[in-house]
Order: structure tokens, then C-alpha cells, then sequence
């Protein structure tokens, strides 16, 4: 007999119930799904119970009569997987539909699917092509490892994609589409020191002219200007896309503007707006982007540009290391207006081995007694 229990989730320390998952024992092993639209109708779950428990008893008494599994999977609603278990599965196919699942157990966030999955995915087909998941091989291994290699990652991007890629290919062994895992991708080391968190005013520049919205960019502008944070942009207190980060806009007697950020950890700082960009502030208030638009249009036109090493943080990090360069490395003030709490966190910006060169030229003349 078929089993039914409520999915259960859990937000801000709260439990939640969700829809109802319906699972059946078969010959050739467990099946089951989440059924949707079941949060607040049991009795629709439990019709799929019923119908599944009928096709359960006929596929014990006749195990070779019919593809019982794929008669399962069209009742719980994911046909998808029907076709998964032909051997022509695809990559994209695979990595579709194991991002469905997750999504739908909340093993993962849409903007996880969207980010770290989807250019895991892209990676994976860069390096092997988009061929059967059968086809994958021990010799595969090489190939993704000089993808990675030659695709300017950082060491912490690498690993990223490449803990992704392996749980892919353990999703495909724990449904069949493989027998066991082709090979094994280890994390690599990091190194101590961070050489491309930095991006140079002229490279953001060559980026910027790669964008091809200027909505876009005028977010990204700000951003690298006075180092806020993705979610710290928004200027709408009631706008939940941006995780309860926000800022408010206010000008003293003496015409300075300043933004009222409350970022990360509920804190709030007071970080002044040059004037240089204040039409590309203007244009933000005048237009609202969803948070997961401003990173990967931001991360296309660095792709673009032919720097696929820079992400959207990278932002924050060049803001922050321009203003120490700006200030003559006055730590205490750039801790302050960028948010952190201990001075020692924003040190940390100064490993940028090319960066802290600059600084040692830009004041050799403290050498020259």
C-alpha cells in the first residue's frame, strides 16, 4: 500500500506544512512525488493515493506486463522522469529536472537554481557537450577540470561548480540513469591570497559598455561607487525580493545626500552619495529591478568582456578597496561607511596582491627620509 505524509518546511525558526507527498512501493523499488496544489486539499492527494495503490497491487501481481513505473510517474504528475530513464537522457535534461525536484522539496531556492545549478550546468556542457548522461566517462573528468582551469573562476568559484556538478551525478546514480559515479571532482585549494577580487575602474568601465541595459548599469555603477551590497540597493522598505535589506535617501542643509542603509545583520550605517552618480541613483529609484536581474546581467556582460572571473559581489569588494585607496588606507573610515563591524574585516580587502602594489608605489615617498 501507497504511503502519504505532509511535507513540512521551515522559515524564521517556524514550521510550516506543505503539500502532501504520495510514495508507492514497487518491484523495481520506492517511487514517489510531492503532489502540488495539495497544501489545503488533502482529498486530492489522497485520490492520487488511491489510483497509485491500484496500479501498486496490478504491478506486484504482474511485474512484466507493463512499464508500471512510467504508469506511476504520469499519475503523481512528473512525466518528466519517464523519460529520464531512457538511456538518451541528456544533460540539460538531467540537470532540468533534478533542479525541479529540489525546488519543489525546497532542498533548494529558485535563486540557487538560477545562479549556482544553472551555471554549474553551463560549465558542465561547455566542457563535454550537451551528450547522453549515459556517455559520460572516467576520461570526462579531465576535460572539466581544464574548463574550470581556463575559465578564470576563482578558487572558491571552482569548487562551487564543481560540488554542484558531482551532486548531479549522484542524483543521476540515485535514479537510475547511471550505475555508479564516473569520477570524483575534488576541492582544490584555496589560495591565501586573492588576486582578481578587485576590479580595476577600467575593466568595470569595459563591462559596463558590455551591458546592454542602461537600467542595469546604473545599478551596477552605484553599487561599485559607494561598495553596497546586491540587496542594500533597493530603495522599497516593503519589497521582500531583496530579504529585508533597504535603504532611504535623505539631503542635509548643506545639499550632501546621504543613503540610510540597513543592511546585512539588521545594522545600519550612513553612507554619503557622490554626485557623480547621482543620475545613475535617480534612474534606480525611477526604475525597480528584481535582485536576481542586477548579479546575472551583471555576470553576462562580464562574460562578455571576456572577464567571466567577476561576479556582481566583486562590486562591493572593488568599492571597498577604492576607498581605502581613495582615503590613503584610512581603515577606521571605510569600515564605517561600508558596515563592518571590526576593522580587521576590512583588511581582509587588502590581500588583493596587485591592489596593496599599487599602494606601495602610490606612497613610496614615505621611504624617501
Amino acid at each position: 500500500m501507497g504511503k502519504i505524509r505532509p511535507n513540512k518546511s521551515t522559515q524564521n525558526g517556524k514550521k510550516y506544512r506543505s503539500n502532501y507527498h504520495v510514495s508507492f512501493t514497487l518491484p523495481s523499488g520506492t517511487i514517489g512525488a510531492t503532489i502540488p496544489n495539495t497544501k489545503d486539499n488533502k482529498s486530492l492527494a489522497e485520490a492520487v493515493l488511491l489510483h497509485g495503490n491500484t496500479i501498486e497491487e496490478q504491478a506486484w501481481r504482474y511485474p512484466k506486463v507493463k512499464d508500471w513505473e512510467a504508469e506511476l510517474y504520469q499519475i503523481l504528475g512528473v512525466k518528466d522522469k519517464v523519460s529520464l530513464q531512457e538511456d538518451s537522457a541528456i544533460i540539460s535534461a538531467g540537470f532540468q529536472q533534478m533542479v525541479t525536484e529540489k525546488i519543489k522539496l525546497n532542498t533548494i531556492s529558485r535563486r540557487t537554481a538560477t545562479s549556482c545549478y544553472r551555471y554549474a550546468e553551463l560549465y558542465l556542457i561547455q566542457a563535454l557537450g550537451d551528450k547522453a548522461i549515459t556517455q559520460i566517462v572516467r576520461k570526462d573528468k579531465e576535460q572539466i577540470l581544464q574548463t574550470m582551469e581556463a575559465s578564470r573562476l576563482t578558487a572558491g568559484g571552482i569548487n562551487n561548480y564543481n560540488k554542484t556538478i558531482m551532486t548531479f551525478l549522484r542524483w543521476c546514480v540515485k535514479n537510475e540513469l547511471i550505475g555508479k559515479l564516473p569520477f570524483t571532482l575534488e576541492q582544490i585549494k584555496q589560495p591565501s591570497l586573492n588576486r582578481i577580487s578587485r576590479i580595476s575602474e577600467e575593466v568595470f568601465e569595459e563591462i559596463c559598455q558590455s551591458g546592454t541595459n542602461p537600467i542595469q548599469v546604473a545599478y551596477w555603477r552605484v553599487c561599485y561607487t559607494i561598495a553596497l551590497r546586491k540587496c542594500e540597493i533597493n530603495p522599497d522598505k516593503a519589497d521582500k525580493h531583496y530579504e529585508g535589506l533597504f535603504h532611504q535617501c535623505e539631503q542635509d542643509s548643506q545639499g550632501n545626500i546621504y543613503l540610510h542603509v540597513f543592511g546585512k545583520g539588521k545594522k545600519y550605517r550612513k553612507v554619503p552619495l557622490p554626485l557623480h552618480v547621482i543620475e545613475d541613483y535617480v534612474t534606480i529609484l525611477q526604475h525597480r529591478l528584481h535582485p536576481s536581474t542586477i548579479s546575472q546581467s551583471f555576470k553576462k556582460a562580464a562574460i562578455k568582456a571576456g572577464y567571466p572571473e567577476f561576479r556582481f559581489h566583486h562590486t562591493r569588494h572593488s568599492g571597498i578597496a577604492n576607498m581605502l585607496k581613495g582615503s590613503d588606507g584610512n581603515l577606521f573610515w571605510v569600515s564605517k561607511v561600508v558596515g563592518h563591524s571590526k576593522i580587521t574585516t576590512t583588511m581582509k580587502y587588502l590581500r588583493d596582491e596587485e591592489f596593496a602594489w599599487e599602494m606601495i608605489v602610490e606612497n613610496k615617498n614615505v621611504l624617501e627620509i
